[in-house]
């Protein structure tokens, strides 16, 4: 599909979901403020004892397990582009610590044996985390492996707490969660460093989230199945499982679990569905 077409398609979807529309002009507006007003743990500048996400032209690698779940697998290939639009460097993705650099190791408790290798030799601490509702974990620790100075941890309590991990350390760089809906550019930066300390993200106050759009009809059940976008919108015309499934309980973007009101199966993007109410903490190493 062209980008004219891929805007026209953006535009008359946004035109029929009034509520979507007027949250996501609002929210592109306030990204960079919601942003500043809290308590950001990466910076743009060299920290004692800081973590280097980006410097000097490199870009820390990415290792995630390749059996946790399927979301965290595919969301550690968004934190990849994220990253490359921020730093304008690509950074790798594999899935074992390789004895050079600082890596970002991603994994759910339970589910990732990087993960839990950590907390089994008292590496990370995941008490109050482990077990819990969508909490999410960024640390950075200190020689745990051989061979490896330190590793910054993006770890979640579960798939979900794993994924908005990623998805928080994207916002924070310079991602806008409205990135693909509104062409919100990523803010370029060359340095990156995550400030040392033990910082959280959740639960969220509202337990079920949901997406739903106001009005539908006629874009989305008329006109968008004659305008298919590859990649991000599901034919509804031959797709008989969209149209058998109950829109309040359908997963969209089923890897990812997350529910949204919507026939098709990966038109909205998880991160403008992410939690705005999930608590955030910070604490000093």
């Amino acid at each position: 599909m062209s980008e004219h077409d891929r805007r026209a398609f953006l535009r008359t979807t946004g035109a029929a979901a009034a509520g979507v529309a007027v949250l996501s002009a609002t929210s592109a507006a306030s990204a960079g403020a919601e942003s500043a007003g809290r308590a950001d743990y990466i910076v743009d500048h060299a920290v004692g004892g800081g973590f280097p996400l980006a410097t000097r032209g490199e870009v820390a690698s990415l290792v995630v397990d390749g059996d946790d779940h399927e979301g965290v697998v595919r969301v550690v290939d968004d934190l990849r582009k994220d990253l490359r639009a921020v730093t304008g460097v690509e950074p790798r993705v594999e899935n074992a610590v390789a004895q050079r650099g600082h890596p970002v190791l991603i994994g759910t408790i339970g589910r990732s044996r990087l993960v839990d290798g950590l907390v089994e030799n008292g590496k990370i601490d995941v008490d109050g985390i482990a077990g819990e509702w969508e909490i999410s974990l960024e640390q950075i620790v200190e020689n745990p492996f051989a061979g490896v100075e330190r590793v910054l941890v993006l770890a979640g309590s579960d798939q979900r707490g794993t994924i908005y991990a990623c998805y928080d350390v994207s916002a924070r760089i310079g991602v806008s969660p409205w990135c693909w809906w509104n062409d919100v550019p990523a803010r370029q930066h060359e340095e990156l460093f995550v400030l040392p300390g033990r910082h959280t993200q959740g639960p969220p106050t509202v337990k079920y989230r949901g997406f739903f759009i106001n009005d539908e009809a006629p874009a989305l059940n008329r006109w968008a199945p004659n305008i298919s976008v590859p990649g991000k919108h599901r034919d509804i015309r031959t797709d008989s499982t969209t149209s058998s499934t109950p829109r309040s309980s359908r997963p969209c973007c089923a890897s990812r679990r997350t529910t949204c009101g919507l026939r098709c199966g990966d038109v909205p993007s998880p991160r403008t569905i992410r939690a705005t109410t999930r608590p955030r903490r910070s604490t000093a190493s």
